[in-house]
């Protein structure tokens, strides 16, 4: 039998039987949990499946006999497995490395959630930005921009304008509000970056296209069924040097991951040392 196909039995298994068998049973049962089956040694509680979410929906007299037999399959093809393959000592190591290659992912989680500096400085921005800019090269025309596309007849459009003008979160808001209830089209996060060719689409060229646009650019305009509202806030056209507030988000995480790989090598740099002090450690020579 396939190594791997050894593997992916035990290691299902054991994650979704195993696991209420054997862990499950070392913990005390409530006086009123539900014994709903047994298969040799293994025993299934009703509280077994609702800690895995599923009979949250469920009380224990509509129980869905599928998932029991399901539990009992389980446990049948592990026991069959366990007398069946011949390698099982290797598949039980390569489990065991599993096992230890999650432990050691959750507690690096720990160690980073415990330890990281999770604030950029705008000098780090800055010096990341100098030192990449040049893999950001676009071919594209970005935008960030306020667009609205309205059926006539418009509501409130002199508001929509005002709106527009001034750029703040109770303007925002009430631009949204409007775009959910009256607005076909709405591009309305003044700090991402799209592709101008995502708003073309849906804009007449003959109103305005990727050469007329420039920072700033506070525009009205309509044709015989629609009305369009447009301001652009930034723009990047192709090879040029992108702006900061391009890139922040993908140097944001940059150099997050460099201080993650950081703090994890300085703290097992540190316990390999106190390990190493206690004498806890022995290198033996061939």
């Amino acid at each position: 039998m396939d190594i791997k196909y050894c593997v992916g039995i035990l290691i299902s298994i054991c994650i979704f039987a195993c696991k209420k068998s054997t862990s499950y049973a070392k913990e005390e049962k409530a006086n009123d949990d539900v014994k709903l089956a047994t298969y040799k040694s293994a025993t299934l509680y009703k509280s077994d499946l609702v800690k895995n979410s599923i009979l949250l929906n469920f009380d224990s007299a509509s129980i869905p006999h599928s998932e029991v037999e399901r539990w009992i399959m389980d446990q049948i093809l592990l026991s069959e497995a366990k007398e069946k393959l011949n390698n099982i000592q290797e598949v039980e190591s390569l489990v065991d490395d599993y096992r230890n290659s999650l432990l050691i992912h959750h507690y690096e989680n720990k160690i980073i959630a415990d330890n990281l500096d999770s604030i950029i400085r705008d000098d780090e921005l800055i010096k990341y930005y100098q030192s990449n800019k040049a893999e950001y090269k676009l071919e594209d025309t970005y935008v960030r921009l306020l667009f609205l596309k309205v059926n006539k007849p418009v509501k409130e459009e002199k508001s929509i304008v005002e709106w527009m003008q001034n750029i703040n979160a109770t303007n925002l808001y009430h631009l949204k509000k409007y775009c959910d209830n009256n607005a076909e089209q709405c591009f309305l996060n003044p700090d991402s970056w799209i592709k101008w060719k995502d708003i073309q689409s849906h804009v007449p060229s003959k109103f305005i296209n990727a050469n007329s646009l420039s920072n700033g650019l506070d525009r009205t305009f309509a044709d015989f069924k629609q009305s369009f509202f447009i301001k652009i806030i930034e723009v990047i056209k192709p090879n040029q040097d992108p702006p900061i507030s391009y890139i922040k988000e993908k140097a944001t995480r940059s150099i997050l991951h460099q201080r993650k790989n950081q703090v994890l090598d300085n703290i097992k740099r540190q316990l390999y040392d106190k390990e190493l002090n206690k004498k806890n450690i022995k290198f033996y020579q061939n």
